[in-house]
């Protein structure tokens, strides 16, 4: 377990890697990760007065001795969400795919084995979506920064 240095706050973890790299958006992100610890205001206004006293190499320093790469383990709330609105997006991109094939298929001269097996298919995508929606988990409520109230 780390600790940010002079406190007995443990280092809360940052996702970095794959995120944008603009020092304004890593400080904002470390900012919030150490309110969301119980670093006292001191801490963070520390914690920013020393990031943005140099370049970025001492920035990513001062990152490092206040926080700290999440557990690979562990994947981010962050990116739970964006894979499943992915998911999604994608489920309904191929539920529109395939009521346009029956659209057409009430116009073609599709047999019936065919029509009864694209109606298979969208009814699967359908209820492969439903259940995916269902197990995305849901914000906090009292948590503005988890997208509640």
């Amino acid at each position: 377990m780390e600790y940010i240095p002079g406190t007995t706050i443990e280092k809360p973890e940052v996702q970095l890697v794959g995120e944008d790299g603009n020092a304004f958006l890593i400080i904002g992100r470390c900012m919030k990760a150490l309110r969301r610890v119980g670093a006292p205001v001191e801490v963070r206004n520390a914690f920013q007065a020393e990031a943005t006293s140099g370049d970025y190499d001492h920035l990513l320093s001062t990152l490092a001795e206040h926080c700290q790469p999440p557990n690979e383990e562990d994947e981010p709330v962050d990116t739970i969400y964006e894979r499943a609105a992915l998911a999604i997006q994608a489920a309904e991109r191929a539920l529109a795919t395939v009521r346009s094939l029956l659209a057409d298929a009430a116009v073609n001269d599709w047999t019936e084995d065919e029509r009864i097996s694209i109606h298979a298919g969208l009814t699967g995508l359908a209820e492969d979506a439903e259940e995916l929606a269902g197990d995305v988990p849901a914000p906090i409520e009292d948590d503005p920064e988890a997208g509640g109230k």
